[in-house]
């Protein structure tokens, strides 16, 4: 969890459901391809995002760094029926690179004592990028594909190519 707090790389399951890491350098160009300058109300308005991603990104946005229990519990979501449509709403948010995952925060009881698992913390994905000093690309989404793809096949195999092209549609 040292790389999302620090910069280093951008941490969450941005890529077909599957957690990684996006280097820091790269995270601009990803974001330009798989992020959106519509607020999330209105790609709700519009079918794009669900209602409890909506109310979610509401929420991160309103309070960032905030923990997944606090979330849950600010989103109304602490029943064990609303666990899955909690976590379907965090996944849809960081497929949408609306949000990242920030670190991890220490359960603590009523005297301040640290008791229990660890929580991760999430952040709208702006608020991390302008809290670690990385701009974001104002390029359009092709220049921003061609970028990466030409900055991925550098180091990556034709399989690993061949996977991305169907992510990011080159």
């Amino acid at each position: 969890m040292r790389f999302p707090g620090d910069g280093t790389a951008a941490y969450g399951k941005f890529l077909k459901k599957k957690a990684v890491f996006i280097a820091r350098d790269l995270v601009p160009l990803v974001y330009a391809i798989l992020g959106s300058a519509r607020s999330g109300q209105e790609r709700y308005e519009d079918g794009l995002l669900s209602k409890a991603a909506c109310e979610l990104l509401a929420i991160i946005d309103a309070q960032q760094g905030i923990e997944t229990r606090s979330l849950r519990a600010a989103a109304g979501m602490k029943a064990v029926d609303k666990k899955k449509e909690f976590d379907q709403a965090v996944i849809e948010l960081q497929g949408t690179m609306d949000i990242v995952i920030s670190g991890v925060k220490a359960r603590r009881n009523e005297a301040g004592e640290i008791n229990g698992w660890n929580s991760t913390s999430y952040e709208t994905m702006p608020h991390w990028m302008e809290q670690t000093r990385i701009e974001a690309a104002a390029i359009p989404i092709a220049e921003a594909k061609e970028r990466l793809y030409g900055r991925l096949s550098q180091n990556s195999s034709a399989e690993a190519m061949a996977y991305m092209g169907k992510i990011f549609g080159w």
